[in-house]
C-alpha cells in the first residue's frame, strides 16, 4: 500500500514525535512518504527530522509565512503524482488538506488524528466548523487517541469516530537501571497550557519547606513569557535544559516526571516517562487519565489546580522507596501495552479493512 503522513513540521512536539514513529514503523511494509510544509533547511522547524527512517521518502512543498493559497495546489499536485491508497493528517495540516480535497484536487481517502480534546484541537470557531464540515460529510475520517479524546470528541461533534491509542517506539529495557534519588524531570514545550511556571513556584514552595530535589524543564521554549516566568521565580532546583535529542537518557536516570498541564490529548511523553520507569506526577487531564491509575502506577492531583498539585508532588516526595519500585514497576507494564506496532496495526486495519 501507498501512504502518505501530512504534517507542517518536525518541532519536538508529541504530535511530531508521534508521527515520526508511525512513519517509520508503517515504512517497513508500505511505500510511506511524509509530506512537510515547510522548507527542510529550517532546522528550527525539523528538529526530528534526522530521526526519519531511510526508508521514508520525504519532501517539502517550501511553505510560505501566514496563509499560503499555493500551498492548496502543490499540496494537491503533490498528491495526485504519488497517487496514495491513504493521505493521513495531523494538526494544522488539516485546513489545507481540508481544502484540497473540497476543491476536488484528490480522491483517496483522508484520515486525521485529533491529537488534543476536541474543543483545543479546533483551534477556534472557524477550526471547529471545518472539521465538522469534513467529518460529517465523510471527506475525511476522524481519529481519536484516547478515550477521555473520543468523549471530548463526541461532546464537542455530536458524532462518533474511531479509536487508536497513542504509541511510541518503546525503550529498551535495562536490568541495572539506576535512579537519581529525587531528579524530577518535566518534558514538555514552554506555553501556558504547559505551566512551567506554575510548577517552578511549587517546587520552590517545596523547596522552601525543606524537601531536597533537582527539576529539570526539558523541551523547546515556545513561550518567552513562560520562560521568564520561571526564570523570574529564582529556584535554585530548577535546571532549565531546554530541547534535547536524548530524552530517554533523562528520563532513565529520573525518579519522577512532572506534568501539569490544563488540557492533554494522550501525551506521547507520558508513555516515554513511563516505559523508562519514571513515575509519572500528573493533573487529571485528557488521556492522562485513561493511562495513570492513581496510587497504582502513578499520581493524579486531584484537579488542575496549583495547590492541588503542590500536594500531590509533596506526596510523591514523602513516599517510600519499596513503594516507588513498585509503582515503577507498574508504570512499565502498562507503558509496554503503548508500543508503536500496536499502535500501527490499528491504523492498518482501520485503512486497508475489506
Amino acid at each position: 500500500m501507498k501512504i502518505v503522513e501530512i504534517i507542517p513540521y518536525l518541532t519536538s512536539g508529541g504530535a511530531e514525535r508521534f508521527t515520526v514513529d508511525l512513519t517509520n514503523e508503517l515504512a517497513q511494509r508500505h511505500e510511506v512518504w511524509l509530506v512537510l510544509f515547510y522548507p527542510m533547511c529550517r532546522t528550527d522547524l525539523h528538529f526530528l527530522l534526522p530521526e526519519v527512517s531511510s526508508r521514508v521518502k520525504v519532501l517539502s512543498l517550501d511553505k510560505h509565512r501566514g496563509f499560503d493559497a499555493g500551498l492548496i495546489h502543490r499540496l494537491a499536485r503533490t498528491l495526485r503524482t504519488i497517487a496514495p491508497d491513504v493521505v493521513h493528517c495531523h494538526i494544522n495540516a488539516f485546513e489545507y488538506v481540508f481544502m484540497a480535497k473540497v476543491l476536488g484536487h484528490f480522491g483517496c481517502r483522508c484520515y486525521y488524528t485529533v491529537h488534543n480534546e476536541a474543543k483545543f484541537d479546533a483551534s477556534g470557531w472557524l477550526g471547529g466548523h471545518l472539521r465538522r464540515f469534513a467529518f460529517r460529510r465523510g471527506l475525511i475520517t476522524p481519529v481519536t487517541i484516547s478515550a477521555e479524546s473520543l468523549l471530548s470528541f463526541r461532546a464537542y461533534y455530536g458524532m462518533d469516530a474511531a479509536l487508536i491509542p497513542n504509541g511510541r517506539k518503546l525503550f529498551t529495557k535495562t536490568e541495572n537501571q539506576t535512579k537519581e534519588k529525587n531528579v524530577l524531570v518535566s518534558i514538555a514545550r514552554f506555553t501556558k497550557v504547559k505551566r512551567q511556571d506554575m510548577l517552578a513556584r511549587i517546587v520552590r514552595r517545596l523547596e522552601q519547606e525543606g524537601y531536597r530535589f533537582t527539576l529539570q524543564l526539558i523541551g523547546q521554549h515556545q513561550d518567552k513569557d513562560v520562560l521568564c516566568a520561571v526564570q523570574a521565580v529564582g529556584c535554585r532546583c530548577v535546571e532549565i535544559v531546554g530541547e534535547v535529542s536524548n530524552p530517554l537518557d533523562y528520563l532513565r536516570r529520573a525518579d519522577a516526571f512532572l506534568l501539569c498541564s490544563t488540557n492533554e490529548g494522550m501525551p506521547i511523553s507520558l508513555i516515554e516517562a513511563m516505559s523508562a520507569g519514571a513515575i509519572p506526577v500528573c493533573t487529571p487531564v485528557g488521556g492522562i487519565v485513561n493511562m495513570v491509575a492513581n496510587s497504582v502506577c502513578g499520581l493524579l492531583s486531584e484537579d488542575s489546580s496549583e495547590d492541588s498539585y503542590y500536594h500531590v508532588l509533596k506526596r510523591f516526595l514523602d513516599m517510600q522507596e519499596e513503594n516507588k519500585t513498585i509503582m515503577r514497576k507498574q508504570a512499565m507494564h502498562v507503558a509496554s501495552a503503548y508500543g508503536i506496532e500496536t499502535c500501527a496495526c490499528r491504523y492498518e486495519q482501520l485503512w486497508f479493512a475489506k
